[in-house]
């Protein structure tokens, strides 16, 4: 990078005509490896505020959307981590893996969250972290294993990017599934949002017509 770096400045002040340009086959991977980590971050807070933005749409309460920005953050930093259990180098296929992952994993927490919201809030955060889950748990848990079986066939690829690709999926699916259907109905059944039983009924109401409206 150094060098890159080095050899442009010289390029760019050159009083030479025409203009120098520097040509070098290998220099294309440095530049990758100059620009990957800001356009990382940069890649990934844009897809964390699209998906923020969505569920402040979908979601019932406002804290559920705090809730799955607190569960995307820590996904987040896990999916980071098992770069370096993984040995994987941040390039750029594991770079779009990491964001591609946000909204892949949102999934698993999603449902859960918008179906908590809706249940009457005279029960109890124990009683509807249960409901929520044993509602939307098996769907949720289909989605995890059919993304599993989709990826499996690349473990065995002689390719190193599509084995990277599978073992970045392979810890998206276990650390996402793992947040949606083990962590998050814990702190629902303590800090779970609540909303008015009035405010639940005219949700649905408004589903039920949208649905009968989108049948006519």
């Amino acid at each position: 990078i150094n060098a890159l770096e080095t050899t442009q400045e010289i390029a760019e002040t050159s009083t030479l005509e025409p203009q120098p340009f520097v040509v070098f086959f290998a220099y294309q991977f440095y530049d990758l490896n100059r620009i990957i980590v800001p356009q990382t971050v940069q890649g990934l807070l844009f897809a964390l505020v699209a998906v923020l933005i969505i569920c402040s749409v979908m979601l019932v309460h406002p804290f559920s959307v705090f809730m799955a920005a607190l569960l995307l953050g820590m996904i987040i930093v896990n999916l980071l981590g098992s770069l370096v259990w993984w040995n994987i180098d941040l390039n750029s296929v594991s770079a779009i893996n990491l964001t591609m992952a946000i909204g892949l994993v949102i999934d698993y927490s999603a449902h859960i969250l918008h179906y908590f919201g809706t249940l009457d809030h005279t029960l109890s955060r124990r009683e509807r972290s249960i409901l929520a889950l044993q509602e939307m748990g098996p769907p949720v848990f289909m989605g995890i294993c059919t993304t599993l079986l989709g990826v499996i066939p690349l473990a065995f690829a002689n390719n190193e990017i599509f084995r990277t690709f599978f073992r970045q999926f392979l810890t998206i699916v276990f650390v996402g599934g793992s947040h949606g259907m083990i962590l998050l109905p814990v702190l629902l059944a303590y800090v779970g949002p609540s909303i008015p039983r009035n405010k639940t009924t005219k949700i649905a109401a408004d589903l039920k017509a949208s649905v009968t409206d989108a049948e006519v």
